[in-house]
């Protein structure tokens, strides 16, 4: 059996309109990591990352779905989906300001270009490793800025949310330009 066809399995676990809404997404990043686990190694890495991160974020999704992800667009919460993929990748202990600019700019490819106007994807939601807390600082500014704008939050919310922490190197490339 392939292992995409056992994530596919695995997936079932979610929620049943989770699933409808976000499992090719999942299915689509989890072949980006396939594509990179070329030895028994990363493969075994891989799979005890991916089982973890089911266990973590299974249960989240039953008692969240109703939780404060609502506050998000389906964009934003894409974009802190990739967060979490980005600070995985870099074996990071929790997702930094600048795994979230990533995700943020990797979810919002128009974004990065200075356009905005293209209609949301369907996005994931996941749990994973915690934030940091200039991370934290940043969601909610995004979460301010949303509320003054009366909408949800959206990736262009982020980050500009991510660019008014000093503490980031976003910031700090802000201030080169």
């Amino acid at each position: 059996m392939k292992a995409e066809n056992i994530y596919r399995i695995l997936l079932r676990a979610y929620p049943s309109r989770y699933r409808r809404e976000y499992a090719e997404a999942m299915v689509q990043c989890f072949r980006d990591q396939l594509r990179e686990a070329n030895t028994a190694g990363k493969l075994i890495a891989l799979w005890l990352r991916t089982i973890g991160d089911l266990a973590l974020t299974v249960p989240v999704q039953y008692w969240e779905r109703a939780g404060r992800l609502r506050e998000y667009s389906p964009a934003a919460r894409h974009a802190i989906f990739y967060a979490h993929y980005e600070a995985a990748s870099f074996n990071g202990r929790e997702v930094t300001l600048e795994h979230l600019l990533r995700g943020v700019l990797r979810e919002e490819k128009k974004l990065a270009a200075g356009q905005t106007d293209r209609p949301l994807r369907r996005v994931i939601a996941t749990g994973g490793f915690p934030m940091s807390l200039d991370c934290k600082k940043a969601l909610a500014e995004a979460h301010q800025l949303a509320q003054d704008a009366g909408s949800k939050i959206m990736p262009r919310h982020i980050l500009v949310a991510i660019l008014k922490q000093d503490s980031s190197e976003a910031a700090r490339l802000r201030q080169i330009f």
